[in-house]
């Protein structure tokens, strides 16, 4: 009795090790017949009289089914997006470490990934930003408009101003009903001291070589054609928002000029606008996008989030940030510190 049970045992783990090796080989086959591979062009017969010819046949095509469907991945990452835009690095919050804004080359790094892995079939960007700067806000968009797997933007609190300008590239884009997005318009905010330090009775001297170098200086008012100048710059930068807006989305240029005036809608507002696909949450998102890359019921979902920081890079941060900020504030001139934002 004991006998036969010592030989049931170590058969059935005997079965089980076996069963492993097939399913780790047939894991193997798939992932193997599955790279990408260059085709070839069959030869066959020419027909114009001489049998020694031969001429290349059309590419075909094909579909390659896999091997073993039950074992194809079905996996969607999550990636993403909340605090200010900007190309600059970012700062964390002091009690999680977890960085407070969103720049490109996070989002270009996170993208590349899911790319070249065979596993992930689509990307969820989670969005939570009211947008930022303008030349990175359009990087991150193209980074997303370029994107070669499916890709469905979730919005939030808030996907607005420069955060849209990103969603607005993705293959679809979902927002709950009383989310804020939209805000599709450019600002420029040039600070002005000269009230305050002719009262204190500071004076700054500026020597320029170039009528308009110190355009949108803080140390005196601005004369009206500065203002001119500073106002065309945002209308072209605007029109390019606007531009991309239309094209990323397959709307009529004139129809979000008239929705771009800066102004936000929520979620369920921005569907009957064409501005949102659809209304849900972070569950839909991932369906749809499951749905997009062709994947059959609930797919696996795996988060990427931005990398957190250490204490000490922090209390670095922060140190850094306040000695930046101060000296800017009270040194800066140039009119390349004004930023344009979205």
């Amino acid at each position: 009795m004991r006998t036969a049970i010592k030989v049931a045992i170590t058969l059935g783990i005997l079965a089980v090790f076996l069963t492993g090796i097939i399913i780790g080989l047939m894991i193997i086959i798939q992932k193997e017949t599955g790279k990408k591979t260059e085709p070839t062009r069959p030869k066959q017969l020419s027909f114009t009289g001489n049998p020694n010819e031969t001429e290349e046949t059309p590419e075909l095509n094909l579909p390659q089914e896999p091997l073993f469907p039950f074992l194809e991945s079905r996996t969607v990452m999550v990636i993403p997006i909340r605090g200010m835009i900007t190309s600059e690095d970012c700062g964390g919050d002091f009690i999680s470490g977890t960085p407070t804004c969103a720049n490109p080359s996070f989002l270009k790094e996170r993208l590349k990934e899911a790319s070249d892995d065979n596993n992930i079939k689509a990307v969820v960007l989670d969005i939570n930003s009211g947008g930022g700067e303008v030349v990175a806000s359009r990087e991150m968009m193209r980074s997303v408009r370029d994107f070669d797997k499916p890709i469905v933007a979730r919005i939030g609190e808030i996907g607005a101003s420069g955060a849209y300008y990103v969603a607005s590239a993705s293959d679809y884009i979902i927002a709950d009903d009383d989310s804020i997005t939209g805000s599709i318009g450019v600002i420029m905010e040039i600070q002005q001291y000269y009230g305050l330090m002719e009262k204190l009775g500071l004076n700054v001297t500026t020597i320029k070589a170039g009528k308009n170098k110190d355009s949108g200086s803080p140390y005196r008012p601005m004369e009206p054609e500065e203002k001119d100048r500073f106002q065309s710059l945002l209308d072209q930068v605007h029109q390019d928002f606007i531009n991309d807006v239309a094209q990323n989305r397959g709307l009529d240029k004139e129809q979000v000029t008239n929705l771009a005036t800066g102004d936000v809608y929520l979620g369920k507002e921005a569907v009957g606008l064409g501005l949102v696909d659809g209304l849900g949450g972070m569950d839909e998102a991932t369906l749809k996008a499951a749905e997009i890359a062709g994947i059959e019921g609930q797919p696996d979902v795996v988060e990427r989030p931005n990398d957190k920081l250490t204490l000490a890079d922090l209390l670095s941060s922060m140190s850094a940030n306040a000695g930046y900020g101060l000296g800017r504030a009270l040194l800066a001139q140039d009119t390349s510190k004004a930023q344009l934002k979205v």
